[in-house]
């Protein structure tokens, strides 16, 4: 609790310059990461629930509620395929175009990295959600993977 790190450990800034700055048109505060948790911050389910909602476990302890992890949309002009989802023990990957793969946990901690087959072995990931990020020719493209 007293250690000078805790703001810089766990929080993606604590710059205040945009509550005291310009504000938006409608007169609130301009989006911003003050006082928003990092994904492995150790104030993430770590509050107690009072009866609000909350997403995770438990509360957050800090400003602001973290959101699940966001998920792009696929660039439908290069179509990827993955099936099947929710998979247990392996999934494929097709497309038209040549790719590489990485599979991230909730914490954006790459799970499973240099997936370059089609055919992906999962036996050892544990159930839950996890993020599917498919590189081809630079450009990078996330779907949900759903582990049983």
């Amino acid at each position: 609790p007293n250690d000078p790190n805790i703001i810089n450990d766990n929080f993606i800034s604590n710059d205040d310059t945009v509550i005291s700055g310009p504000r938006n048109p409608d007169g609130s505060i301009p989006d911003s990461n003050f006082l928003k948790l990092k994904p492995e911050s150790l104030f993430i389910d770590a509050g107690v629930n009072v009866g609000m909602s909350f997403n995770g476990a438990a509360p957050d302890l800090g400003a602001f509620e973290t959101e699940p992890m966001s998920i792009d949309l696929i660039n439908e002009k290069i179509p990827i395929f993955t099936f099947p989802n929710p998979a247990d023990e392996s999934f494929t990957i097709t497309t038209n175009q040549r790719f590489s793969a990485k599979i991230f946990n909730r914490l954006g901690q790459i799970v499973v990295d240099h997936i370059k087959s089609p055919i992906v072995t999962i036996s050892n990931l544990i159930p839950g959600l996890y993020i599917l990020e498919v590189e081809i020719n630079g450009d990078k493209f996330q779907k949900k993977l759903v582990v049983k």
